[in-house]
C-alpha cells in the first residue's frame, strides 16, 4: 500500500489566506495535522496546555522548514 500526498488530492493552497490554531500541535495527531494544513496553504499557531515553549518551538521550526510555510 502506497501513501498519497494529500497536496496531490486537494485543491492548491486550498487553506490560503487562513491562519490554523492547534493545540497540541507539537507532536502526534495534531503535529501531522498542522503540517498537512500548512502544506495546503495555511499559516500556523501551535500552543500547548503545558508550559513547553523550547518544544513548541522547535516543532514550529522543523514545520516550517520541511512545509516552506509559516508556523508560530
Amino acid at each position: 500500500m502506497s501513501i498519497v500526498n494529500s497536496t496531490d488530492i486537494f485543491k492548491d493552497n486550498i487553506f490560503k489566506g487562513k491562519v490554523l490554531l492547534c493545540s497540541g500541535g507539537g507532536s502526534g495527531i495534531c503535529r501531522g495535522m498542522t503540517e498537512a494544513v500548512v502544506r495546503h496553504g495555511a499559516k500556523a499557531v501551535i500552543i500547548s496546555r503545558k508550559q513547553v515553549f523550547e518544544k513548541l518551538q522547535k516543532a514550529a521550526q522543523e514545520m516550517s522548514q520541511t512545509t516552506g510555510g509559516e508556523v508560530l
